[in-house]
């Protein structure tokens, strides 16, 4: 069993051999939702693969009951992600995908924020023309590690690879006005590119044009209340008022360049 409370202030524990998160006292919500090899079959490169069964596991709106006030008042929303390492056919092991829909009367949509807890992950930022979801605008690869948090900014859909060698177990915030939007990536079988074994990355070819990945670091964002081998559960709390940036993204568009190095 893995402790996890210094890297997320809240009671939690990997029991690596059962491959689950312990939540302790003190915590309500965290409902599970799992991914199964047949839910990700759309998303992978080969129709064939059969493992792992169960590929991540999701824990949906923890808090503790004492502030579920505060975060009501702020439509926030907090879950834990557990991701198994290895692979997926030839694939590493990763999420589905979303996309997040467009905060009403803007152009703009909801983001999010991710940080590492334990292990090590790849986030990929995939920005398409809004007219065409086969043309692909911007592909970035945002690395992390533990402790990091990595933003995930609007417009931009995002996927979750474990590259590492040990289990991958991350948080997020997120606005809870929406529910994130999964049919362009199933229709197009995944994101523009799929990372594989031996760090081979292929080129979906169901989708017309796509840039190159490039590479970017996950960094503190001290505007936001994020900085790195701070716990975020507990920088909300601090300052509810920096996570604005989750429901109004549209008025803080020029941090969010800086953390695409754009």
């Amino acid at each position: 069993m893995i402790e996890l409370f210094e890297n997320s202030k809240l009671p939690i524990k990997l029991d690596e051999e059962a491959m689950k998160i312990v939540i302790g006292e003190g915590l309500s919500g965290g409902e599970l939702s799992i991914r199964t090899i047949e839910d990700m079959q759309p998303v992978l490169s080969d129709d064939n693969v059969t493992e792992p069964k169960e590929s991540y596991f999701m824990y949906r709106d923890i808090f503790e009951v004492e502030k579920r006030q505060v975060m009501k008042e702020n439509f926030a929303r907090y879950d834990i992600t557990l991701i198994p390492n290895g692979f997926m056919g030839d694939e590493l092991i990763k999420t589905f995908g979303h996309y997040h829909p467009l905060v009403p009367k803007t152009e703009v949509s909801y983001p999010e924020v991710y940080e590492v807890i334990s292990g090590q992950a790849l986030y990929l930022l995939q920005k398409v023309d809004p007219a065409n979801p086969e043309k692909v605008l911007d592909f970035a690869v945002m690395e992390a590690k533990q402790g990091d948090k990595a933003v995930m900014p609007p417009n931009y859909g995002h996927v979750t690879i474990n590259n590492g060698s040990t289990p991958l177990v991350m948080s997020n915030w997120v606005d809870s006005r929406f529910e994130s939007e999964y049919g362009k990536i199933r229709e197009l079988k995944g994101f523009a590119w799929y990372f594989k074994k031996d760090r081979v990355v292929e080129k979906n070819k169901l989708y017309q044009e796509a840039p190159e990945p490039r590479y970017i670091k996950a960094e503190s964002v001290p505007k936001f209340g994020l900085k790195t081998g701070e716990p975020m559960y507990q920088s909300f709390f601090e300052e509810p008022s920096k996570f604005e940036f989750l429901g109004k993204p549209q008025e803080h568009m020029e941090t969010f360049n800086k953390v695409l190095k754009i």
